[in-house]
């Protein structure tokens, strides 16, 4: 049974140390076998804020203004992945203002779906990771780390952290280096690199007993795990009532 994982990442520059490290763990995952990758970069892209207009309620929509951006390709790989691992440099102890940006909008278009009720489940059964990269050894990669994590779980998802590590994510840094060249991760931190790796991993390998699983369970479980997200039928459903409001 073949997975789909999306690597998403935060970082607004090109060919990033955090772009490396979100390659390194979806070529991982794809090693373990039946895995398709794809990844979304945020570098260059315009992603406008969320205003609270609530017209995503009102519509009972996803966000109104997602074809005004790349939103609305980011909901389509966003629902049609079964595991999602989303990297993001530090900023000002947190992640970046574009990513901030499409985590907004994805969170609420979707809530707004379940709070109307034009969907009846809000369990997506979806596997996650987060990588973070930082400038210091101790720059802010927790609060970042977990500020993912937490969008993750706010999205009924499953995190799994890599093995061995006091953060629950993946953690790059600069070592105190005072030149920081983009995409220089590995010769920085070798470390970081083995850890996004067995994220990857680990993130293919739950992903495929959660998927298996469910399958397996299907008559035991309620509707609820096999429905929506879980399969492509799913995604196009929610997507069609984005497109059309009804």
């Amino acid at each position: 049974m073949s997975c789909r994982i999306l690597g998403i990442v935060g970082s607004p520059r090109h060919k990033s140390s955090t772009e490396v490290l979100v390659n390194q763990a979806l070529e991982a995952a794809r090693v373990t076998g039946d895995i398709e990758t794809e990844i979304i970069t945020l570098a260059g892209k315009r992603v406008l804020p969320c205003i609270g207009c609530y017209k995503c309620v009102e519509k009972k929509s996803l966000c109104i203004f997602k074809d005004k951006d790349c939103l609305g390709e980011i909901y389509e790989k966003w629902l049609q992945a079964d595991g999602i691992i989303i990297g993001s440099p530090v900023y000002h102890l947190s992640i970046t203002g574009v990513l901030k940006n499409v985590l907004d909008r994805l969170g609420e278009g979707i809530w707004s779906l379940r709070a109307t009720s034009a969907i009846d489940s809000g369990w997506f059964g979806k596997v996650g990771g987060v990588i973070t990269q930082g400038m210091a050894t101790f720059g802010g990669q927790e609060y970042t780390a977990q500020y993912l994590v937490n969008h993750l779980l706010l999205m009924n998802c499953l995190v799994v952290p890599a093995e061995f590590l006091t953060v629950p994510g993946v953690v790059g840094s600069f070592k105190g280096n005072r030149v920081y060249e983009p995409g220089k991760i590995a010769e920085y931190d070798e470390t970081a690199v083995k850890n996004a790796r067995i994220m990857g991993k680990r993130v293919a390998e739950i992903t495929k007993i959660v998927k298996v699983g469910t399958k397996q369970l299907k008559e035991q479980l309620p509707a609820e795990y096999s429905s929506y997200v879980l399969t492509k039928e799913g995604a196009e459903k929610i997507l069609a009532i984005g497109k059309n409001g009804k």
